[in-house]
Formats: C-alpha cells, sequence, structure tokens
C-alpha cells in the first residue's frame, strides 16, 4: 500500500507532499526526497497517510529513504560548503557591482548542485558572475532571483490576521493584485497597511473582491445627484454591510441614508425628470 506525507526543507516554510511505502514516518522524521532539484533531507510535517487520501492533481516524487546517519553527517558537511560558497558569491557579486543580496546558498545532499537563492531591486545579468563562479565552485551551479512574494512564502509567518500567512498555507501561485481592488472595496487608501510581509499588496484582497462588485450593482453610481428635501447630495461611497449609501454636499456635509430609501427617491427623481 502507499502513503504520501508531507516535508519541509531548509529554507522553506512551504510543506511539499511525497509518495512512500513507508506507514510508519511520524513528524520530526528525518527522509532522503528525490526533489526536482536532486537528493535533499527533509523533515518531515505531516506524517503518512493513505494515497487515496490525497487530494491534489500534482505528480508526487518519492521518498528515497529514511535519512542514514552517513546522509545527516553529508547534510552537516554540506552546510559548511554552503557557507564557503556564500562568501565567494558575496565577494564576486560585489566586484562586479551588480547589487545583488544572497539570501541563502543550498547544495544538495549528493553535492551534485550548488544553487544561489537571491534579491535584488532590479532584474540582474550574471551571466558574467555565473562565468566567474564555475571556475572556482566545482559543480552544477543555478542561481535563482527570488520576488517579494516568493520569498515571504519561504519564511512564513503571520499576517495581519493572525492566522499563517495563505501562501504558507495553500496559496501556490500568486494573482496580480491591483490597486483597484482596494478602490473597489473602498478600503482606507494606506497601501502601508494594507501590504503583507513581502510589501506587496495583500493576497487576501483578491478573496472577496468579486462580492463587492456583483453587491455595488445593486447601489446608484458614484457621483449620482440626488435630492432630498430641496438639497442637492453627491453619491461619495457606501457601506455595503449596513445597507447604506454615503452622501455629501458642500454645505450640509456627509450622511448616511438607507439604500432602500436612496432607490425610492431617485425612482421618483427619474420619474419627475420625465
Amino acid at each position: 500500500m502507499s502513503y504520501f506525507i508531507s516535508v519541509k526543507f531548509k529554507n522553506n516554510a512551504v510543506p511539499y507532499c511525497f509518495e512512500t511505502e513507508f506507514d510508519n514516518l511520524k513528524v520530526g522524521d528525518e527522509v532522503i526526497c528525490d526533489t526536482v532539484r536532486g537528493l535533499e533531507l527533509g523533515v518531515v510535517s505531516k506524517g503518512s497517510l493513505p494515497l487515496s487520501q490525497y487530494k491534489r492533481n500534482l505528480e508526487l516524487k518519492p521518498i528515497s529513504r529514511i535519512a542514514t546517519e552517513e546522509d545527516k553527517k553529508q547534510y552537516q558537511l554540506n552546510k559548511k560548503k554552503e557557507e564557503e560558497y556564500a562568501l565567494i558569491f558575496k565577494k564576486e557579486q560585489e566586484k562586479l557591482n551588480l547589487g545583488m543580496k544572497l539570501l541563502f546558498c543550498e547544495v544538495t545532499l549528493d553535492q551534485s548542485k550548488v544553487i544561489f537563492s537571491f534579491a535584488s531591486e532590479n532584474r540582474v545579468d550574471f551571466r558574467e558572475l555565473l562565468k566567474v563562479l564555475i571556475t572556482k565552485i566545482k559543480a552544477k551551479l543555478e542561481l535563482r532571483q527570488i520576488p517579494p512574494r516568493d520569498r515571504a512564502q519561504q519564511i512564513g509567518g503571520l499576517g495581519p490576521c493572525g492566522r499563517p500567512t495563505c501562501c504558507t498555507l495553500f496559496l501556490r501561485e500568486f494573482e496580480g493584485i491591483t490597486t483597484n481592488m482596494i478602490k473597489n472595496q473602498m478600503l482606507i487608501g494606506n497601501t502601508a497597511k494594507l501590504s503583507g510581509l513581502c510589501d506587496k499588496l495583500l493576497c487576501c484582497l483578491k478573496y472577496e473582491n468579486d462580492n463587492y462588485t456583483e453587491a455595488k450593482k445593486e447601489y446608484p453610481p458614484l457621483k449620482t445627484i440626488i435630492t432630498i428635501d430641496g438639497i442637492n447630495y453627491t453619491v461619495t461611497g457606501y457601506n455595503l454591510f449596513a445597507k447604506l449609501v454615503k452622501l455629501k454636499n458642500p454645505v450640509e456635509g456627509e450622511k448616511f441614508v438607507e439604500l432602500a430609501e436612496v432607490k425610492k427617491i431617485l425612482k421618483k427623481q427619474n420619474k419627475n425628470e420625465k
């Protein structure tokens, strides 16, 4: 019978699922996984479950084995290599003045590949750096520029709601979040309060955006002129939850009127205009 487990790797808060024949793996066990980058040592974050309970469409790669003492020793040796290679990377990129901030260096368990993950304000042409690194590091090299959202996903943390960030729990692809969504949901235009750990707009702004768009169809458009007791007001906003319309007059100031009442006034107003 086949099973699947969740595994976390160094420098990444996101767990990944793997297939295994072991039915006794528990949280905290160290295992060797066959990943797209090669063999890596990971830690079980969720124990063995029957493969029939796996609901995703992604193909599962296998667990190669439970980590041996030799694997763990090799892992510790690789950590020293990572420190050595990181210093080389930082020194050489500074010489070339590329403005790259090294986030972390990783060496696969079999030392066949070295991965440098870095951040930068701009897109970086690192071809010259790669030529230099190849002469100093005898392994296959991979340089990865990590976007802010992906970096936040790898680190993990708590969102303003107090729960772990969505990108850590379940989001695997990031969709475009725009300032139009802020306007559509009539949120305060302080982007700092609406930004996540990545300093980008919160992914959750998208969750209810379509509901706001649909709900607002029931309301008069912004800047609509409505006359109450002979005084002209302009529609400047809504409270969708309380079903109120925000009206403003330069002299009278602002007030909220129930949506049902506004509809009656506008219906009568339109009839009189005809």
